[in-house]
């Protein structure tokens, strides 16, 4: 928790100053300085958490052809989600997923719905689908909500929040498939209280 800045208790302001009156409205006549007994500015901080998977596991049926991991659970306050970095290996099950899968992946508020990953936008608003082609068992899948097509601070509502690793891939035939999620997620908010 950060410290309150505290001016000084006493500030003056040049000749001509109008203050307000208690109810917002101007005084009726200028006066010659205006004193603030006491103030202080509540900083509000960026905040940043890393959380770790290990082994983490997202199952795929081979009727859907997606599925998601839901890794974070926001705060219930209204929050400025600034950023999600991903540093993670995604290990196929080498049986539904075989090394020459193709894989897409994203980061939304929402679970996948469909195998694009992008029937409802909420599937994908906080990192947008990326393609991992098919050349290893275990591809890196470093992302970044900065890489976006328009990327910004989404502002989140008070009430129930959370963050859903989407992964979508044409499983084998007859098979469902599995991945397995390990290394580190990175999560950049602001509390709006």
């Amino acid at each position: 928790m950060s410290t309150p800045q505290v001016f000084p208790k006493s500030v003056t302001f040049p000749k001509g100053i109008v203050p307000a009156e208690a109810d917002g409205s101007p005084a009726t006549a200028p006066a010659a300085t205006i004193k603030v007994a006491q103030g202080s500015d509540l900083a509000v901080m960026p905040r940043r958490i890393r959380l770790t998977l290990t082994e983490a596991s997202i199952a795929v049926l081979e009727a859907d052809g997606f599925g998601s991991l839901e890794f974070a659970g926001l705060p219930t306050n209204p929050i400025a989600l600034m950023a999600v970095k991903t540093d993670l290996v995604l290990t196929k099950d080498g049986v539904g997923f075989i090394a020459a899968t193709d894989l897409n992946v994203a980061i939304g508020t929402t679970a996948a719905t469909a195998a694009d990953l992008t029937t409802t936008p909420s599937e994908s608003d906080v990192v947008d689908v990326a393609a991992f082609t098919a050349s290893a068992l275990a591809p890196a899948v470093d992302l970044h909500s900065a890489s976006n097509a328009a990327p910004a601070i989404t502002v989140m509502a008070s009430g129930a929040k959370s963050l859903f690793l989407n992964v979508a891939g044409a499983t084998e035939t007859g098979e469902d498939a599995s991945v397995s999620v390990s290394g580190s997620i990175d999560i950049t908010w602001m509390d709006l209280g």
